[in-house]
């Protein structure tokens, strides 16, 4: 019996994340059904070594395509398509964000072969970190012109049997190559990214052929991790390829009920697309579609209509609902458990309403003062007790440990604008924002394995450093910042000496790390890196953000008030532990002891003695 991957093209763009694509091939070529499997990666200008990585690791059936300019997911997989084997049956589509299950290909494959008259079929996607919760089982469609993901955020027990959806989704498919050809290629290229899996799908009706869920597949997913994380681009996206679907897609006869919810769900997008900073791209997305509109043929089809959503106002409630859970999360529980929390609560009660859920989690803090990050007196706000991350200004969003490092640079050293200054690991907001803003020589760093030590980020927008081995000059800075940073290095030994070697002659390291074991217990590691590359966990493994991996930072030291010792031994120089606690200036909470490890000289930048700090 031949092979089900034989059968089979798959293309998977790419645009950046070698090692997120290299863990979604893994686990392609780990399947043993997708033996002989076709695979087609078509880089999307990724501008970085993204390519190179994926052409080393050297793995079977894998053929690379480099795209000269960055065209956008719907123009990657049509570059997919021209290149595709003309010998085999079925082409496929891969979110490069993805972790396949085993099975998944035959299973799809087995569904699609024996149903003539389908056109198509999806996997069920499910979330990367809780596989029990639904990301996508397909696409759904309402009359007003709202595509949405079906079955978002359910249980995949509640959608578990084979069963017709009104289309495909660009993050998982498989359909006939000749269904395709008929009906006139895979996704529409002008599209660029969102709408062109909806409009496939409208083109599959019109040439009278079905799409099938197949929920016995299973495709992990990490949500918008490899394409489009731009805000602005994708309100425009959104708002421009929705209405050119709109209006040739929906039938005439429904435009009578279609349009006046058309009005409403404009004004729902149009009050998100204004706090989002997003209402140009919105509205000329709007006016750019017309021009589309006039050209394009007709896509409307009684079988697509047949399968249009009718509770899309409730669907749509639910969504917003959920992500107002999600910027109200708990903080008592490690992600992704605290949103689950609230989704699960946002659907448990169909009658919830956002306003009730704003009555469950109000603020546990409200209260006036003066943020030291903008400068301003402003209102601090917290959703529950957990102030280290949750007590907000207003204004700049910044939080406690955010303030509270700012202020001791302000005090300590308020000639910060004319010093030299390294940041590590940089946020984009906050002290981060303010020191960028204000420093005339101000240099970010991050460390991205994928990029040479030393080297610019393809955007230009920082510099790739290890704290252990950094390429900076000696002496080259009057201060250096990090927040956050140093409990995620594995040699800190080697990272603080890094940084004693780069500071000038009375320079100061100011940083924050949570001291969570305090004065009553000692360091201790949570992680080891081993000599083959390897990671010993010693403790459960946890993670905490990182401004350029989705995945987060392990976290590798738990620090007590001995770090103070630690960093003696490794440098030979004396660190003092900054105490402050005032909710006037929203400094208040866990974990907010600011270090300040300074470098001895005759002259250094203009600083009051910090001999009176706590320690």
């Amino acid at each position: 019996m031949e092979r089900p991957g034989t059968q089979v093209t798959l293309i998977i763009p790419v645009f950046r994340d070698a090692d997120m694509v290299i863990e979604c091939l893994t686990s392609i070529t780990d399947d043993p059904d997708c033996d002989g499997l076709d695979i087609i990666v078509v880089d999307d200008a990724s501008g970085d070594d993204t390519p190179d990585r994926i052409e080393s690791a050297a793995m079977t059936g894998v053929r690379m395509i480099r795209r000269e300019h960055n065209g956008g997911f719907a123009r990657a997989c049509a570059e997919g398509w021209r290149n595709r084997d003309v010998n085999r049956p079925i082409i496929g589509v891969l979110n490069a964000d993805t972790v396949v299950e085993e099975g998944w290909l035959k299973t799809c494959v087995d569904v699609l072969l024996k149903n003539p008259d389908c056109g198509c079929v999806v996997p069920s996607v499910v979330d990367y970190h809780t596989s029990s919760i639904l990301d996508s089982a397909g696409q759904s469609y309402a009359s007003c012109g709202w595509g949405y993901r079906r079955g978002h955020q359910q249980q995949t027990d509640s959608l578990d049997s084979v069963e017709e959806i009104f289309g495909p989704t660009g993050c998982a498919m498989f359909a006939k190559v000749d269904v395709i050809e008929e009906c006139g290629g895979l996704f529409r290229e002008e599209l660029e990214c969102y709408y062109e899996d909806t409009e496939l799908s409208f083109r599959l009706h019109r040439a009278g052929y079905g799409t099938l869920h197949v929920p016995d597949a299973r495709v992990r997913h990490r949500v918008s991790a490899a394409y489009d994380r731009i805000p602005r681009r994708r309100a425009y996206f959104v708002s421009r390829n929705s209405t050119l679907l709109f209006w040739t897609a929906v039938p005439v006869r429904m435009w009578w009920s279609a349009i006046p919810q058309r009005c409403l769900l404009t004004l729902m997008l149009m009050v998100k697309s204004a706090r989002q900073k997003c209402l140009i791209p919105f509205v000329r997305g709007r006016i750019e579609a017309w021009p589309m509109i006039l050209r394009s043929r007709s896509l409307r089809s009684k079988s697509a209509a047949r399968l249009f959503s009718r509770n899309w106002l409730s669907q749509k409630n639910k969504s917003m609902k959920v992500a107002y859970a999600r910027n109200v999360r708990r903080q008592d529980r490690s992600y992704p458990f605290k949103l689950i929390d609230d989704i699960k609560m946002a659907w448990s009660d169909p009658t919830l309403t956002k306003h009730k859920i704003r009555q469950q989690l109000r603020p546990y803090y409200k209260g006036k003062g003066t943020c030291p990050i903008c400068d301003r007196k402003t209102r601090f706000k917290a959703v529950n007790d957990w102030y280290r991350d949750n007590l907000l200004c207003r204004r700049c969003k910044s939080i406690p440990r955010e303030r509270a490092i700012m202020k001791t640079i302000d005090d300590l050293y308020p000639n910060w604008r004319r010093c030299s200054l390294h940041e590590s690991s940089p946020g984009k907001r906050g002290a981060s924002a303010r020191l960028a803003q204000g420093c005339e020589d101000y240099t970010s760093s991050q460390f991205d394995p994928a990029i040479p030590l030393g080297e610019w980020d393809p955007t230009k927008s920082w510099q790739n450093e290890n704290l252990e081995k950094q390429t900076f000059a000696d002496e080259r800075f009057d201060l250096v910042i990090s927040q956050d940073v140093m409990e995620h290095v594995f040699d800190i030994d080697a990272a603080f000496r890094e940084i004693a070697r780069t500071l000038k002659p009375g320079g100061a390291h100011i940083f924050t790390t949570p001291l969570v074991n305090g004065p009553s217990a000692a360091t201790r590691p949570a992680a080891r890196l081993l000599e083959d590359g390897s990671i010993e966990y010693l403790e459960p493994p946890e993670y905490h953000g990182n401004p350029i991996d989705a995945e987060g930072s392990l976290v590798t030291w738990k620090y007590g008030y001995d770090i103070v010792d630690i960093i003696k031994e490794a440098t030979g120089l004396e660190t003092s532990i900054v105490l402050l606690d005032d909710m006037t200036l929203g400094i208040k909470g866990e974990y907010l002891e600011v270090l300040v490890t300074r470098k001895p000289s005759g002259e250094r930048p203009a600083s009051p003695d910090i001999s009176d700090s706590h320690h």
